[in-house]
């Protein structure tokens, strides 16, 4: 799948290879979905506005996806649209770094009560690239299929680095 960044925020940093990379890598974990995907950084004003438009919830969230397809997909075809708050993000994240070196250490040694707004953000896009594909956490055990799942690909995104 090909992914286009949009950053309706400005947030500036450098995470467009790694989010390609994710993209790349649920690719391949969970077979190759023809098609372009929209990546969209946004504020909470933006994603309370989708969220009560479309989940009748008039409330912040970290993620919103919307697939767009049903079936078969074409190269071409806009396959959905993945919203991430980076307001959210940061109050997830709770770092006060975004430096890469550090949400690697973090996330390998598992000893962090926090990580980086881009390590909160990898994790928010493998969330909805799943969502994107048909997975929900609607019950409990298809919320530890997903987080399993969500795990994989965050340690294979560490492990091409």
């Amino acid at each position: 799948m090909k992914l286009t960044l949009i950053d309706d925020i400005n947030f500036g940093s450098d995470l467009d290879q790694d989010f390609h990379t994710l993209t790349r890598l649920v690719d391949e974990q969970l077979g190759t979905l023809p098609g372009q995907l929209n990546l969209i950084l946004c504020g909470d004003e933006k994603i309370q506005e989708l969220n009560k438009a479309y989940r009748k919830k008039d409330k912040v969230t970290d993620v919103l996806t919307f697939p767009y397809f049903e079936g078969e997909t074409q190269a071409d075809e806009l396959l959905g649209e993945i919203y991430i708050d980076v307001d959210q993000a940061r109050r997830q994240a709770g770092a006060v770094t975004d430096d890469k070196e550090t949400w690697y250490h973090e996330w390998m040694f598992d000893d962090h009560k926090s990580w980086t707004v881009s390590f909160e953000m990898y994790k928010l896009c493998s969330h909805g690239l799943l969502h994107l594909r048909g997975y929900d956490h609607i019950e409990d055990d298809d919320f530890r299929v997903m987080k399993l799942l969500e795990d994989k690909i965050m340690k294979s995104l560490m492990a091409s680095h």
